[in-house]
C-alpha cells in the first residue's frame, strides 16, 4: 500500500510508525505487528501503532530515524506492507509457550 510520509517526533527503543486504523485493516496489520517500509532509496521494518484521530488515512507518521534509514522526506510516498516477525522471535515465543525446540532452533 502506498502511503504519504509525515514526520512525527517520537523516541522509542523499537522503530515505530503510526498508521490510521483503516489503513491497518487494508494492509492486514494489528497493533504491534511489523511493517516493511520501502521507497526507492531504502528499506526499514517498524512496529505499528494505530489511531483514527492522530493520523490521517493514507498517511504514515514516521520518526526522523526511520525517515533517514528509508531516505524519505515529509510528503514522499512509500510502500508499506505487512512484515512477519523474525524467525528468532517465533522461536523465543515457542520456547516461552513450553514447546520443544529443534536442533536448528
Amino acid at each position: 500500500m502506498k502511503l504519504k510520509v509525515k514526520y512525527y517526533d517520537l523516541d522509542s527503543s523499537e522503530p515505530t510508525v503510526l498508521l490510521h486504523d483503516d489503513d491497518c485493516i487494508e494492509i492486514g496489520v494489528k497493533e504491534n505487528d511489523r511493517v516493511k517500509i520501502v521507497n526507492g532509496k531504502g528499506m526499514a521494518r517498524a512496529l505499528v501503532s494505530r489511531s483514527d484521530t492522530l493520523v490521517e488515512k493514507g498517511t504514515i507518521m514516521m520518526p526522523g530515524n526511520l525517515m533517514k534509514i528509508t531516505g524519505s522526506e515529509e510528503g514522499d510516498t512509500v510502500d508499506v506492507d505487512y512484515a512477519s516477525a523474525p524467525e528468532s522471535v517465533r522461536t523465543i515465543r515457542k520456547k516461552m509457550d513450553g514447546l520443544a525446540l529443534t536442533d536448528d532452533e
